[in-house]
């Protein structure tokens, strides 16, 4: 019962998947979720992903890793079905320009049949199967206009008991034109002794879903729409699957984003007294559904996440695709460790391509991924060879992102080495001609060898409607650590039925009997895909809440050190911080000591993300010592990493005898990652916090400005993985980070905020220090008061405890230092 009642308290938000997993369908089987999808002219095709909460989801298995003819971009595999029958997993799906096959399977993440085509008819679509409680079969579909001629009906025809084919004509059984347009993407159910037939209708971006009804299979058909885009909702909410659970009825469907492609969204679905199902929620009790944005979970759910655990027919994780079936000699699954997400290094050869190629949309061996989030970064090492015996130079080797319009980075063979440029092409599938701007020429090394580093950082931006545009920022770097922006900002554009993609291509254009190549190695793809608006920004939106107790019953300083802040200390790191590391990368500490000062001089110790605006002159000329190692090479680390660099420094300080005291310095996220190093490590004599927002100072369940969610898909590598299940679920937290700041106690600490940072919550980040008071208060000491928050621009110090709020926004400056030292002066001598 109390699993069940904790189960309920947690909610999901939407999109489950946040990428291209067009027509998503979804069977139930036991207590698992299996799901596929179009995947057009990419291979692997019809990807397999395996859930048991219907809000987490691994891509686990394709059911095609070939196909009988050629396909060119958007034909192929268009929206199918999955379904459970007498044993077997079938697909079924339309190839709008050949017919309607079947795939099945009796283990869904293994190996799937052949495909037998069922029907062949050139314009049918979006067939889905039916196997009815007397034995006999049917299968419904639609209809391409643009390859029929004719849309917006729905057909129904009979199929044999064993799937594999017809037995008789298809038959119109509904007419759409009138009031459902382009009614498509058919999804056949029986309940009750009804007939449903799930079809959306108004177009892929701007229509609804309706459902279909009748006593019979063949009709007539009663019609209604159950889920439409309202104000502040997605839009085209429709195409999808019916799933019913332990716990209720769901609808997974997709929403079109550009080039962010089609992402999957669950809603919560209900049967009306009147048979007709609601999906979404119904504000206005008219029967016609909205989407929701988040809900309570069907199922126990930690954060939405979409993970890869399974090693494709080629040999590459079943994330990476070609727009074609690969050729045996395209790739080389070089043998390295697997990355998060699982990704091999791959070695990819030049690729001769034909006389009828224009540009890259031509190009059947590009190598790519979907955008995996609206906010990501990729990184990667590229080394580029080219065949030393191709007299005619020419190899070409590039980092792109990909769409009917593209734009990336290529490298190309030239004699005296390999010219870097900036490539793009509007309206590519017209045969457009690449526009080539050079980044200059780059020398080989060890012979026909060149090393380089590249970055992509898409990013969203507001457009005013549902659909941000996917913003593309291209990077080179010759020595992986200094990167220099390439080109001008593009704007992503989806491609032919799918989303916009990223990846890498190798081409050659001369004929010879051996390759150049192109190795991609160290990839890092870092999703931060949490949406910026909408957090609450005033205190009239902070939801009640009530805080843990800190001291948990314990009543002296002896148990508190004994008993109470060890239990402390675990649940902060396994719930949110992760473990400290045993091991850190390596960091060259830089020291600065104030000259003619006798003794050992207490210290400021913290990480070169913003010790350029440290005023070093007027810290050094009051006496302290300034100390700062660069965190640039675990920019994408952790907290729990950051922190135990920072002890490890402290460690080298020590062992100085011209460093007496170190005070532990931090802003915004090195404001966290010093308030964990000054939890866990005593030797540090003084934590300051400078805006450390989140994770940091500020009260997690007031949810204000950042929230534990934002933060956890922003920067998922932050925190532990344990830490996500509290996203929008704050008073699950067995803490909170006022028992952060308790843990510093009894050593002196100062927390500060500014008036326009939001973000971080000011109040939030001065109540955390506020609730540390039970902690201090053990050691006979007075900390600071909820009735001593001050005026901006002014400091208040009680006990051995600091705060201010400085006018302004997000940064360090000089009157936060000021405000430092003065309290350093005070405790620090």
């Amino acid at each position: 019962m109390i699993a069940l009642l904790l189960a309920a308290a947690f909610v999901f938000t939407n999109p489950v998947i946040h990428a291209d997993y067009s027509d998503p369908d979804v069977c139930r089987v036991g207590n698992e979720y299996w799901m596929t999808a179009s995947s057009f002219n990419y291979f692997p095709g019809l990807p397999i992903l395996h859930s048991r909460d219907l809000v987490n989801w691994r891509l686990v298995g394709a059911a095609l890793d070939s196909y009988p003819e050629p396909l060119g971009p958007g034909e192929g595999v268009w929206a199918p079905s999955i379904r459970y029958h007498d044993g077997w997993y079938y697909i079924y799906v339309g190839d709008p320009d050949r017919g309607i096959f079947m795939v099945r399977t009796q283990d869904p993440a293994g190996k799937w049949e052949e495909p037998v085509w069922v029907v062949r008819e050139k314009g049918f679509i979006d067939p889905c199967p039916l196997w009815d409680d007397d034995g006999k079969a049917y299968l419904s579909h639609a209809l391409a206009g643009s390859r029929a001629g004719l849309k917006s009906v729905v057909y129904v025809a009979p199929l044999s008991e064993d799937g594999t084919h017809l037995t008789g004509p298809s038959r119109i059984v509904f007419d759409g034109h009138a009031t459902q347009p382009t009614i498509e993407g058919t999804k056949f159910y029986k309940r009750n002794g009804y007939y449903y037939i799930f079809a959306p209708a108004g177009g892929v971006s701007t229509g609804w879903q309706t459902v279909l009804r009748s006593k019979s299979p063949w009709g007539p058909y009663e019609e209604k729409v159950v889920m439409a885009s309202a104000d502040g909702t997605i839009n085209g909410p429709h195409q999808g699957a019916w799933v019913e659970t332990g716990n209720g009825h769901w609808f997974l469907h997709f929403q079109d984003k550009g080039a962010y492609g089609r992402i999957v969204h669950l809603q919560p679905m209900s049967w009306a007294d009147d048979g007709w199902p609601v999906i979404g929620e119904d504000p206005d009790g008219d029967g016609i559904g909205q989407p929701v944005d988040r809900w309570e979970a069907p199922l126990w759910s930690s954060p939405n996440r979409l993970e890869v655990s399974y090693t494709g027919p080629y040999g590459l994780s079943l994330d990476w695709q070609y727009p074609s079936v690969p050729r045996p000699f395209w790739h080389f699954a070089m043998p390295a460790a697997f990355h998060n997400p699982p990704i091999r290094d791959v070695r990819l050869y030049s690729v001769e391509q034909g006389s009828g190629y224009r540009n890259l949309w031509d190009c059947p061996n590009l190598l790519s991924q979907k955008f995996p989030a609206e906010r990501f970064t990729v990184m990667a090492r590229l080394v580029f060879r080219p065949n030393p015996q191709l007299k005619e130079r020419g190899e070409q080797a590039g980092f792109v992102v990909m769409g009917t319009s593209y734009y990336g980075l290529r490298l190309t063979d030239k004699t005296g080495g390999a010219l870097l440029e900036t490539v793009s092409c509007v309206d590519a599938p017209d045969g457009t001609e690449e526009d080539c701007r050079s980044l200059g020429m780059l020398s080989y090394v060890d012979g026909r060898e060149l090393t380089l580093w590249v970055k992509l950082e898409v990013r969203a931006e507001d457009t005013g409607t549902p659909v941000p545009a996917a913003v593309c920022r291209f990077h080179y770097s010759l020595d992986g650590k200094q990167y220099t922006r390439a080109g001008e900002p593009f704007r992503a554009q989806p491609g032919r039925w799918v989303g916009a993609r990223w990846g890498f291509f190798c081409n050659r254009f001369t004929p010879k009997n051996d390759s150049g190549s192109l190795d991609i190695s160290d990839l890092e793809v870092r999703e931060e895909y949490a949406p910026l608006e909408g957090f609450v920004n005033s205190e009239a939106g902070v939801p009640p809440y009530e805080l843990p107790d800190v001291l948990g019953g314990v009543k002296t300083v002896k148990k508190w050190e004994k008993k109470r802040r060890p239990e402390l200390l675990r649940m902060f790191e396994h719930e949110m911080y992760g473990p400290v590391p045993e091991s850190v990368p390596d960091i060259d500490l830089v020291l600065h000591v104030p000259e003619g000062v006798d003794g050992p001089v207490p210290a400021f110790l913290g990480v070169d993300f913003f010790a350029a605006y440290w005023p070093c002159d007027t810290i050094l000329s009051r006496g302290y010592a300034v100390a700062y190692f660069d965190g640039g090479d675990t920019a994408n680390g952790s907290i729990a990493v950051w922190a135990k660099q920072l002890s490890k420094a402290l460690d080298m300080l020590e062992a100085d005898p011209r460093i007496g005291p170190v005070a532990v310095i931090g802003h915004s996220r090195m404001g966290k990652a010093a308030l964990w190093a000054g939890a866990v490590d005593n030797r540090f004599a003084m934590v300051i916090s400078n805006e450390s927002g989140c994770g940091g100072a500020a009260i997690s369940r007031r949810r204000f400005g950042e929230t534990v969610r934002r933060i956890n898909t922003h920067y998922p590598y932050w925190f532990s993985r344990r830490f996500h299940q509290y996203s929008d679920n704050e008073d699950m937290l067995p803490f909170d980070q006022h028992e952060l700041l308790a843990l510093i106690a009894p050593r002196p600490q100062y927390v500060a905020s500014a008036s326009e940072d939001l973000w971080s919550d000011p109040r939030g980040e001065f109540l955390g220090l506020c609730g540390a008071a039970p902690a201090y208060a053990l050691y006979g000491l007075e900390c600071i008061r909820e009735a001593d928050f001050p005026a901006t621009g002014e400091s208040v110090i009680r006990g051995v405890t600091g705060y201010h709020i400085r006018p302004g926004r997000h940064e360090i400056t000089l009157e936060d230092w000021l405000h430092y030292l003065d309290f350093a002066d005070r405790f620090l001598h």
